[in-house]
């Protein structure tokens, strides 16, 4: 395949997954407010968004930590996402 063909394939992809991306986050903001009890909807609101920017930090940190580059391995960086993606209950 010509170079500009997997340039556009690349592009289009990348495109699609950005408005599935947005859709999925803003159905996602509504069913959190919808769901969220009236009277404490500040609170409940605000501890899921801190909750959520906190555990990216930490996950973003620690990719890089465990990358590929330092530790020349690509277990960590599967090790770092079985940590992180373990059930709450």
């Amino acid at each position: 395949m010509p170079r500009i063909a997997i340039n556009g394939l690349g592009r289009i992809g990348k495109l699609i997954f950005g408005a599935i991306f947005v859709v999925n986050c803003s159905l996602h903001s509504f069913l959190i407010l919808n769901y969220t009890n009236n009277d404490r909807v500040t609170m409940d609101v605000g501890y899921y968004y801190i909750a959520n920017a906190s555990g990216r930090l930490v996950g973003t940190f620690l990719s890089g930590v465990f990358s590929v580059r330092r530790f020349g391995r690509l277990s960590f960086c599967f090790l770092n996402y079985a940590l992180f993606s373990k059930p709450s209950h």
